[in-house]
């Protein structure tokens, strides 16, 4: 049963603790947050609902592009352009700025996953390029604007949408899951990038594409939410994989069907912010924070969550690059319903949401 707006307002008001806020809140929480926002005005909404502001736009339209935070700077990385071009660009904005700047090109890829390493490096895996998929992992070094390929071989085949992360506990790219010749893949694999050897992980319960992840520190584990299944359908699922365990752990659903949605970690928290995607066909301009309680209320299995609505953004869109960056998540590119974007957005999530984060 959908709680009502003054629900949340009390978690606000009376500073409840998660227990406490869990016998108020249900596992799948949506409140209706554009009517609110219309009823009291944004400024007055926005402590339940965040805020979307204009960033600086991309010096191009994109989709399929890749944006990671490296040392306080956003990096954009590749993607498509609205003539079907596949590009190698490298962009970079730092917090507040007023506009990117070129780095040195790479391979030309899209729909590939790039992430954050250490020491100032950002690493590329997989994608589409100008002769098909590819299951290259390159470094590129912000600092020195230089890009190395790793001799990694006896790892993941060639795919394109595929979830991951830097887990800087062991040191490795966790990548996991994409889409193959033979349809979405559910491996999950481990490169150490000091000697190219890939390890093969627990596969995950269901394999899938183009899903929603991003590094949760907090528990020192990758989270993986929705995606697209084997049978061409968004996934509502979301999972946690503790590389030190090699463990998948299920928490709770979330209660729409996404795939290609933006999605970023809070710091300091283990709330997933999630927008836009496609369900069912269609293309989302939605947000959503997923709070997971498993470590500190285990009331049911799945593990206890909270899914908070969130402000929707200013247009539906998919295929985005996203990232932490500054106080904010940014969100770059993408494709619209007239094709691929220059809009840049930064969303700072609604203070209910990270009450229990």
């Amino acid at each position: 049963m959908m709680r009502p707006a003054w629900a949340l307002l009390a978690v606000l008001a009376l500073g409840l603790t998660p227990g406490a806020a869990a016998l108020l809140l249900p596992v799948a929480v949506a409140l209706p947050c554009d009517a609110l926002g219309g009823a009291v005005g944004a400024e007055l909404a926005a402590p339940l609902c965040g805020r979307w502001t204009r960033a600086a736009d991309l010096p191009l339209a994109r989709r399929g592009l890749g944006l990671a935070e490296v040392q306080g700077a956003a990096y954009a990385f590749g993607g498509e352009d609205a003539t079907g071009q596949v590009r190698g660009e490298v962009w970079s904005l730092a917090p507040g700025g007023a506009s990117w700047s070129v780095g040195a090109g790479g391979p030309a890829r899209s729909d590939a996953l790039w992430i954050a390493g250490e020491r100032g490096s950002a690493y590329l895996f997989g994608g589409r390029g100008p002769t098909g998929m590819s299951a290259e992992v390159w470094r590129y070094e912000t600092g020195a604007e230089t890009w190395t390929r790793i001799a990694a071989t006896d790892g993941p085949a060639p795919r394109v949408g595929a979830a991951g992360a830097w887990d800087p506990l062991l040191h490795r790219l966790v990548v996991f899951g994409g889409a193959g010749e033979d349809g979405s893949d559910g491996d999950l694999w481990l490169l150490d990038p000091a000697t190219g050897s890939w390890t093969l992980g627990a596969n995950a319960p269901q394999a899938r594409s183009f899903a929603a992840s991003a590094w949760d520190a907090k528990h020192g584990a990758l989270l993986v939410q929705g995606g697209m299944g084997n049978a061409q359908r968004e996934l509502p699922d979301t999972w946690r994989y503790t590389p030190s365990q090699d463990l998948w752990e299920e928490l709770s659903p979330s209660p729409v069907l996404r795939a290609h949605a933006a999605a970023a970690l809070v710091p300091g928290h283990a709330t997933l912010l999630l927008a836009g995607g496609t369900s069912l066909g269609a293309t989302l301009g939605d947000a959503m924070a997923f709070e997971p309680l498993a470590t500190d209320l285990p009331l049911s299995t799945p593990p206890f969550a909270l899914w908070w609505a969130q402000a929707s953004m200013p247009g539906a869109r998919t295929a985005m690059g996203a990232t932490w960056s500054g106080d904010a998540m940014l969100v770059a590119g993408g494709a619209t319903e007239t094709g691929p974007t220059r809009e840049a957005w930064t969303f700072t999530p609604s203070t209910a949401s990270l009450l229990v984060g």
